[in-house]
């Protein structure tokens, strides 16, 4: 996924307690109160993630979180939701990405709005309605 769009945002790998893991934000949902059952410790002390991580792992959960709220919006108990339905909501989220505003410019400036293969790279606040 990352050598053919330029970002794999569904599985993050990052140092936590020493050593490299893997974070599935594809597994994320639903997330409730009970998968939290516990802090991670090493030798009774509890483990944090570091700032960084923490930055990228949160960024990363927001962007597949905002798609996934979209098409939890338009589902419906009676058909199931279609694939022309989740691209039609991806292609308003390129639309909104390639609008130009003053505060477009600056971001297109100060961060990476397209992958190596020039695809474009749909932040959170491109999937809000």
């Amino acid at each position: 996924k990352k050598i053919k769009y330029g970002k794999c945002n569904t599985i993050i790998i990052g140092n936590f307690a020493g050593k490299e893991n893997v974070f599935l934000i594809q597994n994320a949902f639903p997330i409730s109160a009970e998968f939290f059952d516990h802090i991670h410790t090493v030798e009774g002390k509890p483990i944090t993630v570091h700032n960084e991580l923490n930055r990228i792992l949160t960024e990363n959960l927001g962007e597949v979180l905002a798609l996934y709220n979209r098409i939890s919006n338009i589902q419906r108990l009676d058909q199931p939701t279609t694939l022309i339905e989740i691209k039609d909501i991806i292609d308003e989220a390129i639309e909104r990405a390639e609008k130009k505003s003053w505060k477009k410019a600056f971001s297109i400036l100060t961060s990476k709005r397209y992958s190596e293969n020039d695809y474009i790279i749909l932040r959170e606040k491109d999937f809000e309605e």
